[in-house]
């Protein structure tokens, strides 16, 4: 009994001396050239809803589910996902934004463990008219995957860096893409501030065949009731 005693007491021992001398900080980051203007990149990562046309774990779960709190491409915004083993549970917030430039986000895991890292994209210009795009996380690990880190069992570089860059490639060629097909078009793309609008509407659900008689009906019916109201619209008819 001594002996296991002692054997028990050593382990312990051992554990702890390595969770004090292991590595609890780490960080991974991946970079990538991306050939389009910075407020396509900026556009399709600082919206949570664009992420799930490049995100690589949506691959590894094509079942994932996700639904957005607050509004998204806002400061407060939060997504949260439920995958399976793959992917796990957990939401990602948006922090801070600078626009054309960067991306900060908290990353919060439910499962298979609870932790908060840190995470961000980085726009960085890069030669002639390429952007150097890079995407990270950082954050610390506490026990027992301190010691998994240390003796090499977790390697978060390994496990997440090839992720991050097939996520990178692929919103590298989404933003290219984007980029040509603006290229050929009459029309550029920009950023402008949209000052809050009021606008009166007829709402309801139609398929898209339908939508074009709907439009027939109802914008005289729009145009006959601003008349009686005395209001003069100040700006074109739209369809949302």
């Amino acid at each position: 009994m001594k002996k296991i005693l002692y054997v028990i007491g050593s382990l312990v021992v051992i554990v702890g001396v390595l969770s004090l001398l292991a590595p609890n900080d780490f960080k991974v980051e991946r970079t990538v050239s991306i050939n389009a203007p910075a407020i396509l990149v900026y556009s399709n990562i600082s919206f949570f809803e664009k992420h799930q046309n490049w995100s690589p774990w949506n691959e590894k779960d094509p079942d994932l589910k996700y639904w957005i709190d607050g509004e998204d491409g806002k400061v407060g915004a939060i997504y949260n996902w439920e995958g399976d083993e793959n992917v796990g549970v957990g939401e990602q917030e948006l922090t801070a934004l600078k626009e054309n430039e960067s991306v900060e986000m908290k990353i919060r895991f439910m499962t298979p463990y609870e932790v908060e890292n840190d995470a961000w994209f980085n726009i960085v210009k890069g030669e002639e008219t390429s952007l150097n795009v890079s995407w990270g996380i950082a954050g610390s690990m506490g026990f027992p995957m301190d010691i998994m880190m240390m003796v090499g069992i977790m390697d978060m570089d390994a496990q997440v860096g090839p992720d991050f860059e097939k996520g990178l490639n692929n919103l590298k060629s989404i933003c290219e893409s984007e980029a040509d097909q603006s290229a050929t078009s009459n029309f550029p793309i920009e950023l402008v501030k949209w000052e809050p609008h009021y606008m009166i509407a007829v709402r309801d659900t139609v398929n898209i065949a339908e939508n074009g008689a709907f439009m027939m009906e109802n914008f005289p019916k729009l145009y006959e009731n601003l008349g009686k109201a005395g209001i003069n619209p100040t700006g074109p008819s739209c369809g949302l």
